[in-house]
């Protein structure tokens, strides 16, 4: 096949194969002359090589404008089936060496023998880029002109290109200022919920759409909010304010009303969780009036549970029935020291305590003592004492005291709801373990 019938990726194919440089060379007559040039010079050339520079030509070119080339391909010849002889013929003589690193005398030849090799290799590199540098040079000289003369080109030209993108940037300020008139005027009262750059598309700027055009997409998008608004407000949604906040937040009705059903699924869970919380409370009877102490309580200390109050040890009795709820109370006030000091017996301590206190409060202590001692027929039932507040301190006072009259149990700190909340999800923890460990 000749080169005129070849096509350009076959004339590239062709000069690949024979070493031969089309680097930058894009039409096919270009590619042809380079490579009859490069064979022309091949079958002329001697055993020394041969450098052909490129050279940029001086005069006028031969268009006005247009940068005019004289250009040869540079072709290097060398000695290399001698070379690559010589060396197939010094590799022969290490093919069955196999030195080993146990042999002294093996490890110094193999020091020997590198650094024989290793200075072939570097005469042939050194070769190599002595020649590549003197053939790239014309080439390197021919670009530095060409991107200098470019370069002056193009500073004219950015600073042309500064005053469109000046003019461009006016030209979108003043319709951007257009059209946030125009959305004030049209939306009315809706713009003061909803910025105009909430609502703005930045494709409006652009040249096309025209200014009209934009108008009227602005003027769908907000009948499109108005419709929506509207709709939403007829759903009837539970959580109507908290999904309006949030479709005026995003303009989106799917995810306002996705919003409100969140917040209802959320609170039904809720409602689901206090319901099997309270079925299991049982009403309080006999209740005693709330003004039936004076003694007052406060919040308290998690997990404690009574003291017997002869062992100092806690009790684990099952829960007895607490005589009366308490009313809500003030702290106790610090009794006053006693009279007959640490000494005596227990029960002369305890009256010497007990005639501290008002006449009041020491007929509750003795009309507590006494029920205690009381049988009774009523069924033991749980009970919660609600105190308003109250230390730690007054809290294992109280659990003493419960301990003295036959009633068990724990304090659990924080309000009745919290505390209601906290055992639930204790349950629920257990079952889980319990579920986990089947």
């Amino acid at each position: 096949m000749s080169l005129e019938t070849m096509k350009i990726n076959e004339l590239r194919g062709y000069a690949k194969e024979r070493g031969i440089d089309i680097k930058g060379l894009r039409s096919k007559d270009d590619i042809k002359a380079a490579i009859e040039a490069a064979e022309s010079a091949v079958d002329e050339q001697d055993d020394e090589p041969v450098v052909v520079e490129a050279e940029i030509i001086d005069d006028e070119p031969a268009k006005a404008g247009e940068l005019a080339v004289s250009f040869s391909p540079g072709v290097l010849s060398a000695n290399f089936s001698a070379l690559d002889a010589y060396v197939d013929g010094i590799l022969e003589t290490y093919k069955d060496w196999e030195p080993s690193a146990d042999n002294q005398d093996d490890v110094k030849q193999c020091a020997t023998h590198r650094k024989y090799l290793n200075g072939l290799a570097k005469q042939i590199d050194e070769k190599r880029k002595a020649y590549k540098s003197e053939y790239l040079r014309p080439l390197n000289d021919f670009e530095a002109e060409c991107n200098r003369i470019r370069d002056k080109v193009k500073d004219v030209s950015n600073r042309l290109n500064d005053v469109e993108k000046e003019a461009d940037e006016a030209r979108k300020s003043q319709k951007e200022d257009e059209l946030r008139e125009h959305y004030e005027g049209y939306a009315g009262l809706l713009a003061e919920v909803v910025p105009y750059e909430k609502i703005a598309d930045p494709k409006w700027l652009n040249k096309t759409p025209t200014l009209e055009k934009a108008k009227i997409e602005l003027e769908e998008k907000v009948d499109k909010v108005a419709a929506d608004w509207e709709t939403l407000k007829r759903l009837n949604l539970k959580f109507f304010e908290q999904a309006e906040i949030q479709f005026f937040n995003t303009l989106d009705l799917g995810q306002a009303t996705a919003y409100a059903d969140k917040l209802a699924e959320d609170a039904r869970k809720i409602e689901a969780m206090k319901a099997e919380m309270g079925q299991y409370a049982e009403p309080v009877e006999d209740e005693v009036p709330i003004d039936a102490y004076e003694d007052a309580a406060a919040p308290i200390e998690e997990g404690y549970e009574p003291f017997d109050p002869m062992t100092m040890e806690q009790e684990h009795r099952p829960m007895q029935p607490i005589p009366a709820p308490p009313e809500p109370m003030q702290p106790i006030a610090a009794p006053q020291p006693m009279p007959v000091g640490d000494s005596g017996s227990v029960s002369q301590q305890i009256a010497a305590i007990l005639a501290t206190y008002p006449e009041s409060k020491q007929q509750n202590v003795l009309e507590a003592l006494r029920a205690s001692q009381q049988p009774t027929t009523q069924p033991v039932k749980p009970y919660v004492m609600i105190i308003d507040g109250a230390t730690v301190e007054q809290c294992k006072a109280i659990g003493k005291l419960c301990g003295l009259v036959g009633v068990t149990g724990t304090f659990k700190q924080g309000a009745l709801q919290e505390v209601a909340q906290r055992v639930a999800q204790e349950e629920a923890s257990q079952r889980q373990v319990f579920q986990y460990g089947a």
